[in-house]
């Protein structure tokens, strides 16, 4: 276990795009990273350039309560304490919504709706012991402005979107802050897991 005065945050959806930049971006900082993903393989290759004394990575579906549960033990286990939490893992299906079958609106409603409320669920009580810290949702465009071939998505995010002002009205002083639901811009990619803005 890593002594308990390094920071640590938990980032789902970890092993490229935003959520690997996120974990770089954590571990500029001098944060240990807690990086959660379904892609075992693409995960470790990932993992597999960072520091491994500041990294952890775990194999594990947001959608499945018993993996969330057993990835944030592992996370608070290995480092000692959890003080962020970035919900980025999701899912897209591009076609007409009467095309989408239940089976796949179900997932992504698992994974991109119910996987956040999960991880928040796991990780808030071991945030607040060190008296509090931050939950970020990372959701998408498609939310204010969907495209017609992702509709299923949209209507999750804009979900996403909807709770995030639930809880901020119920929010306690006890409970970590809870930033919302980012909306990312326009991003182009460069090298895997870096990001630049698009100026477009």
């Amino acid at each position: 276990m890593q002594k308990a005065t390094e920071k640590t945050a938990i980032v789902t959806g970890a092993a490229r795009g935003i959520g690997l930049a996120t974990a770089k971006l954590f571990l500029a900082e001098g944060w240990n990273v807690a990086m959660i993903d379904i892609n075992a393989d693409t995960l470790r290759k990932a993992h597999a350039t960072l520091p491994a004394d500041k990294t952890l990575a775990i194999e594990a579906d947001v959608a499945d309560p018993d993996q969330v549960a057993d990835a944030v033990k592992r996370s608070h286990d290995r480092f000692g304490r959890i003080d962020a939490l970035v919900n980025n893992a999701g899912i897209a299906i591009f076609g007409p919504i009467l095309e989408t079958s239940l089976a796949d609106w179900s997932r992504i409603m698992a994974v991109n709706l119910f996987g956040p409320f999960l991880m928040v669920q796991a990780a808030a009580p071991l945030v607040a012991e060190n008296g509090g810290g931050a939950v970020v949702n990372i959701g998408s465009i498609s939310a204010a402005s969907p495209a017609r071939c992702a509709l299923p998505t949209a209507r999750q995010r804009r979900a996403l979107r909807i709770c995030r002002a639930s809880r901020r009205r119920a929010r306690r002083a006890r409970h970590p802050r809870q930033h919302g639901c980012a909306r990312p811009c326009r991003y182009r990619h460069g090298q895997e897991g870096s990001l630049s803005r698009d100026p477009r």
